[in-house]
């Protein structure tokens, strides 16, 4: 049940924590520095770099603050989110490459409003999974292993 209250933590800050973040820290720190145009060039069209930098950001925070395994698995239900969308476009008659292009194109802005909802969570949740592996790949002892569920003793044996 923790490790399923963590995903939750993890999945929720992946996701709207990153937006928030990016938010926040985009107007007060990078507005005046860049500008409030680029600056929401490069939050709202895509690739949306300013967004996947406070993801991995967040994500190696995360580990830091939480040390568990859930926020390296926080892209699986983003994912299925997506491919559940990418099935229904194809099912309704779209190509292969239409539907590809719709969901991942770089020309969609200002009308992504499918990529805001199916594909930003899946590149935030992607990128914060990265984030997080990064901190336990260069800080492997800093790590602590979760304890196991519902394992026997038997060291009695």
């Amino acid at each position: 049940m923790r490790w399923a209250g963590m995903y939750i933590v993890n999945l929720i800050s992946a996701t709207l924590g990153v937006w928030f973040s990016a938010k926040i820290i985009g107007e007060m720190v990078l507005s005046p520095i860049i500008g409030r145009q680029n600056l929401l060039a490069a939050g709202l069209k895509p690739p949306y770099p300013i967004l996947l930098t406070f993801a991995i950001l967040t994500g190696y925070v995360s580990q830091v603050r939480w040390k568990g395994r859930q926020a390296l698995w926080v892209w699986v239900l983003p994912t299925i989110y997506l491919l559940l969308a990418i099935v229904m476009w194809l099912r309704s008659g779209f190509s292969l490459a239409d539907t590809l292009r719709h969901f991942f194109g770089l020309d969609c802005y200002p009308l992504c409003h499918d990529q805001y909802e199916r594909t930003v969570p899946f590149y935030s949740t992607v990128a914060y999974s990265l984030g997080a592996f990064s901190y336990r790949r260069h800080n492997p002892r800093h790590v602590q292993p979760e304890p196991p569920v519902n394992r026997l003793d038997h060291s009695n044996e």
